[in-house]
């Protein structure tokens, strides 16, 4: 099926990139603008960023991840793999943004002053670096213990674990370089175009950001409307007189949907 379907769009898959060759039948034709995101980890050669960079209106971003781990049960593509990637984009891709996508990153397992200072050399080739912690969830834990792996934290949480004396760590290393802490930021920052998931005003994600990045999104901030957030509300049969709205969210107090 694959195969077939590469035939009608004219789709080819080399050193594991998919190069779209689609852009004079959609993207070129109506004159997207969309921001479009691929994420790899795999092989990124030369020819597919020639077919890349054929997308003359689409925003496009190329997000190679690199963790360093060199752990094959937990990191089981080895990380040399996205530092070629990366290079070269950084040799040939011009309208094609790269970020450096770096993650997961583990307190005691890749962020040694060695890791640190390789993504730092490695920022060198992208556009801009984004890091993360690990969504350390029940069913994550119990698929790293069948492969005997030790615990890699005491607890597992909802949300991605980033020990905040790691995170320090790596905001001083990367004092020289655009440093983002949600994908929409580095994406954003990129194309030179506000966070798109609207993210401004939380001071936790946002007091990294450049200062052109910050005024460009704050230039760009709308706190909505109360009569239309509950207007939407009540589309969607919920309770809008608990809905609470700032600078920060959108928030419901109540669960509560609106009786037929």
């Amino acid at each position: 099926m694959r195969s077939n379907i590469r035939r009608k769009y004219n789709l080819s898959k080399r050193g594991g990139c998919l190069a779209i060759n689609w852009h004079r039948r959609t993207t070129a034709h109506r004159a997207l603008t969309n921001p479009v995101l691929v994420i790899t980890r795999w092989r990124i050669e030369k020819e597919d960023v020639e077919r890349l960079e054929q997308l003359k209106h689409i925003k496009l971003t190329i997000l190679v991840t690199w963790s360093g781990i060199d752990d094959d049960r937990i990191e089981p593509v080895d990380s040399n793999i996205a530092k070629a990637s990366l290079r070269t984009l950084s040799a040939h891709a011009t309208r094609t943004k790269k970020i450096l996508y770096w993650r997961p990153l583990i307190a005691s397992l890749n962020d040694t002053d060695h890791h640190i200072t390789q993504a730092h050399e490695l920022s060198n080739h992208a556009d801009a670096t984004v890091f993360t912690g690990l969504f350390y969830r029940n069913e994550i834990r119990s698929y790293f213990r069948k492969l005997g792996v030790q615990d890699l934290y005491d607890e597992t949480t909802r949300r991605k674990i980033l020990p905040r004396q790691t995170e320090q760590r790596v905001l001083s290393a990367f004092t020289d370089r655009p440093l983002f802490r949600k994908t929409s930021c580095g994406v954003a920052f990129v194309h030179g175009i506000a966070d798109y998931n609207g993210h401004f005003g939380i001071h936790e994600i946002c007091s990294i950001c450049p200062a052109s990045q910050l005024a460009l999104c704050a230039s760009n901030h709308r706190r909505p409307d109360q009569g239309r957030v509950r207007e939407l509300a009540l589309a969607a049969k919920l309770d809008p007189e608990p809905i609470l709205i700032d600078d920060r969210r959108v928030e419901g107090t109540s669960n509560n949907s609106v009786a037929d």
